[in-house]
């Protein structure tokens, strides 16, 4: 199994459905050895306002100043990075760019799609399941890649999660954005949080809702880069069985994971 100490898919306690706080997170990274640690808790946004779904733009400043003095308090035992997994829904360039002033990264996590004749305006990623629906989803992680404002694309193949088999219509949403993340030069995460779900019976047999071979298979056929994210929610999920699992699912697929983001 490979080896790999370091998680830059890390959230925090402000996103209100995760546990701890960054020095939680460091402190649980260093005891498991890992040599940097990079946290990305959901961005806030004016769009997505939900109370247990990213941190509000209240707290902002005080995650930036948090994560500013962790770099300084641990920079002898491990190198931090300050993160955000965002959508890519805002309609203004500028908001994205204001993140971006504040962080090191950003990492490209689409929960949502518009939602073409629904009563609200963006449906959720992990509950697509109509060809228009994934196609949607194909799109706007492409035009996310093509953004430039990501270092790598958090859960690709979530689009699967309520999609009943991965048919004609998933290996074309499959190509577009693996082409892309190709073109661009970014990994595509196996995702360990799809893990810690468990697994699920569908049309294609038992699996897990993500990451799904049948799409990472195709992205090492293309030759995409890869790279496995915790999606840690809680502490000790940093180096946990689903962790584990997920670079066991790497070497049962042959995928040659990278651990260092262009950061």
């Amino acid at each position: 199994m490979q080896s790999i100490k370091t998680n830059y898919h890390t959230h925090h306690e402000f996103c209100g459905h995760a546990k701890g706080r960054a020095k939680d997170y460091i402190e649980s990274a260093i005891k498991e050895g890992f040599s940097e640690l990079g946290i990305s808790d959901h961005a806030p946004s004016e769009l997505h306002k939900h109370k247990f779904v990213r941190m509000p733009f209240s707290k902002f400043v005080e995650y930036i100043s948090e994560l500013k003095q962790a770099k300084i308090d641990y920079k002898d035992e491990i190198t931090v990075h300050i993160g955000l997994e965002t959508e890519f829904t805002e309609p203004d360039k500028a908001y994205y760019e204001y993140l971006l002033n504040h962080v090191d990264y950003m990492i490209l996590g689409q929960h949502y799609v518009p939602w073409r004749n629904g009563k609200k305006p963006f449906k959720s990623g992990f509950n697509l399941n109509t060809k228009e629906q994934i196609i949607d989803y194909g799109n706007i992680v492409e035009k996310a890649i093509e953004s430039g404002y990501y270092v790598a694309v958090a859960h690709p193949d979530v689009y699967m999660s309520g999609y009943d088999s991965f048919d004609e219509t998933a290996l074309k949403v499959a190509d577009q954005i693996i082409k892309a993340a190709i073109k661009h030069d970014l990994p595509l995460e196996i995702n360990a949080q799809g893990i810690r779900k468990g697994l699920i019976e569908s049309k294609d047999g038992i699996h897990y809702r993500y990451p799904r071979k049948e799409f990472f298979k195709r992205a090492k056929e293309l030759g995409a880069t890869f790279m496995v994210g915790s999606d840690a929610h809680k502490p000790n999920h940093l180096n946990d069985d689903a962790f584990k699992k997920a670079l066991e699912f790497a070497d049962a697929l042959d995928i040659k994971l990278i651990d260092k983001l262009k950061i």
